[in-house]
């Protein structure tokens, strides 16, 4: 299954953006951060989930040391 944004992948796990978050944060879900196209250091989190949609949690690639909250 193909990269998706962090609204996309809430609604298919049946969970608010703001829990998928801290499942990224948690290590619970694989995330990376997209490319940036407006200038900023990160772009948005971008979330990988499995061919059943469901989280993929194989680990994740997360910046823990992200200055915004995002």
């Amino acid at each position: 299954m193909p990269w998706m944004n962090t609204k996309e992948a809430a609604k298919a796990l049946g969970v608010t953006a703001r829990t998928l978050r801290r499942m990224i944060e948690r290590g619970q879900v694989k995330a990376q951060r997209g490319p940036s196209d407006d200038g900023r250091k990160q772009g948005a989190w971008m979330v990988l989930l499995s061919d059943e949609g469901t989280a993929d949690t194989c680990g994740h690639t997360a910046d823990s040391s992200r200055g915004n909250a995002g």
